[in-house]
């Protein structure tokens, strides 16, 4: 995980990765891993975006969900945290994150 210093003020998370790029899927995971795994982000909510669903070679939802074992996450995990699958470029998608964002903010 990259370190951006000492965490001192986080409501929500946004974890972007690119959804046509399978190669990237184990590092993608690695990451996430790191940031559950990380205290000072304990029940911070997680929206997961798999970007670029235009491109002809992004998996579907449940393909991502299978690569991340996202049923062992939300097994073990008590914060909120989902999965959504955009297009920033062309605007798809990402609003239902941020609607999801702020059913699940903490002040």
């Amino acid at each position: 995980m990259k370190e951006y210093g000492k965490i001192t003020f986080l409501n929500f998370m946004e974890f972007y990765f690119d959804s046509a790029d399978v190669n990237k899927f184990p590092e993608a995971k690695k990451e996430l891993e790191k940031i559950l795994n990380t205290p000072e982000l304990d029940n911070i909510p997680i929206a997961i975006l798999g970007n670029k669903i235009d491109i002809k070679d992004s998996v579907s939802c449940d393909q991502l969900k299978e690569a991340l074992d996202f049923d062992t996450i939300l097994a073990k995990e008590t914060r909120p945290i989902e999965i959504f699958m955009v297009c920033v470029t062309k605007k798809i998608g990402y609003l239902f994150s941020l609607e999801w964002i702020c059913k699940n903010f903490k002040i």
